[in-house]
């Protein structure tokens, strides 16, 4: 593809040629319109001296004789500066006609040339040959001279000059708009190049910054002292790496923290299983280990099935699937299989109920439940001894909230932003009980974000508070 400085000159050029050219068609209209124009006004003037002058009242009085009609029009020829001994440039070519097209006047210079009643009828008229000339015509009629009858009808009055200079003026002004035109073109031709370059600097100079960048140095800030058209960029160029960062951060800590969690589980394993291998045992003793070994495996199924889940969420390979679901049923039916499934640790704490949204959902039943699972085992696993949960629905217009909350939180307000990543625990010793592996929340985020909803956490005192706001009904384009 060709490069933007390219396009550029080539776009520059061809639009400088096309402005000069019409630029130089316009000025070379205009000057030439303008320089006839005070020629033709010249001639318009002649043809006035003319109709107006006592000599060509004398010349169309019928009853004229040859010498009185001679010294008319030696007079007439006065007036006009009518020479033939003037130079070419200078001379003046007169002729009057009557309307049968005998001649009344026709000044001397006009004796090598052929007559000028043939333009008879055209306001303006050229005449080309060895003197070009470029005249004017009037037909004055008898009413014009206040005449009766011894006045012809009318006489047409042509009056023409030598147009040599005009001619020659023009073609060289034709010539110089032209060199003007060539000249702009060949300098905007040789300079755009080095001004295009110069003004594309600052862009090749973030391309080669930009090229230097790697891994490790992702944390390293683009130069934000840069044209204003190319800040919006630089500073979106900018956030990028600093998502760029982030997620090369959080995948190095990912394979950190996968190898962390299941070494302790692994380590059980393995104790488990030396221990059954360093002696002879009793039947009881060695089913007790197994039971041991299968509830670690158990722990480890689990922690790769969720690390599973949350990667299908995250490469879209999750199918949505909406029902129309009761969310407080729902959120109770969930309730009421942890405790089945699984009595909490805690033997004395409250659950208050405070179910009011009373509303159908149109939404994905599995991945809701499995969201509801998770924030309700998170808030059973997490509640103090003597403690209390709230569980609470509330309908908000088009929406659905849904409220979890539990006393025993050892979470503070600076790591609320945290509670959603993968492996993070409020609770560190958590950690080495092999129980919790820190992907419930940040499935249950992934889970609210393909579900449209929003999720939030937070804290005050030793209350964690979860918070989700559901859809009524999904948007039509979920797909995934």
């Amino acid at each position: 593809m060709m490069s933007i400085q390219r396009r550029l000159v080539l776009g520059s050029t061809f639009a400088t040629a096309a402005v000069a050219v019409l630029g130089s068609i316009v000025l070379y209209v205009v000057v030439s319109g303008h320089l006839l124009q005070q020629f033709d006004e010249t001639l318009a003037v002649k043809i006035d001296l003319i109709a107006n002058s006592y000599e060509l009242r004398v010349l169309l009085e019928k009853d004229l004789s040859d010498s009185e009609r001679a010294d008319a029009a030696f007079s007439l020829s006065g007036l006009l500066d009518d020479d033939s001994e003037l130079p070419d440039e200078e001379r003046t070519y007169i002729e009057i006609v009557d309307p049968e097209g005998l001649t009344i006047y026709r000044s001397a210079t006009l004796d090598e040339l052929e007559s000028l009643n043939r333009f008879s009828g055209a306001d303006l008229f050229e005449l080309s040959g060895a003197t070009p000339l470029r005249g004017a015509y009037e037909r004055l009629l008898r009413e014009y001279f206040d005449a009766e009858e011894q006045f012809p009808a009318y006489v047409d009055v042509f009056v023409a000059r030598n147009a040599t200079g005009l001619n020659e003026g023009l073609q060289d002004f034709r010539i110089v708009c032209l060199a003007l035109a060539v000249g702009l073109v060949l300098t905007q031709a040789a300079l755009l190049p080095i001004l295009i370059r110069i003004g594309v600097k600052p862009v090749t100079d973030l391309s080669d910054a930009i090229q230097l960048l790697d891994e490790s140095s992702l944390s390293s800030k683009l130069q934000t002292e840069v044209p204003r058209e190319l800040s919006p960029v630089v500073d979106k160029l900018n956030g990028l790496l600093d998502r760029l960062q982030t997620a090369f951060d959080r995948e190095r800590g990912f394979s950190n923290d996968v190898a962390h969690e299941l070494r302790t589980p692994l380590a059980a394993l393995k104790f488990k299983l030396e221990l059954a291998n360093s002696r002879e045992r009793e039947n009881a003793d060695n089913r007790s280990i197994v039971a041991q070994c299968s509830k670690v495996a158990g722990e480890m199924e689990t922690l790769i099935n969720s690390l599973l889940l949350l990667g299908r969420m995250e490469s879209g390979q999750v199918t949505i699937s909406p029902t129309s679901v009761d969310i407080d049923s729902q959120v109770q039916t969930v309730w009421s299989q942890l405790e089945r499934a699984a009595p909490s640790s805690k033997q004395h704490y409250e659950v208050h109920w405070q179910l009011a949204a009373k509303a159908e959902l149109t939404t994905d039943a599995i991945l809701l439940q499995r969201i509801l699972t998770n924030i309700l085992q998170n808030a059973r696993d997490y509640v103090n001894e003597g403690g209390e949960i709230t569980i609470a629905t509330e309908e908000q217009d088009s929406k659905v909230r849904v409220v979890v909350e539990n006393t025993g939180s050892q979470v503070c307000s600076n790591d609320e932003a945290n509670v959603f990543s993968r492996f993070w625990r409020g609770d560190k010793s958590r950690s080495a009980t092999g129980t919790h592996s820190g992907l419930g929340l940040a499935i249950a985020k992934r889970i609210a974000i393909l579900l449209h909803s929003e999720i939030s956490a937070k804290t005050k005192g030793d209350r964690f508070r979860i918070t989700i706001i559901l859809p009524r009904v999904l948007p039509e384009d979920t797909t995934s």
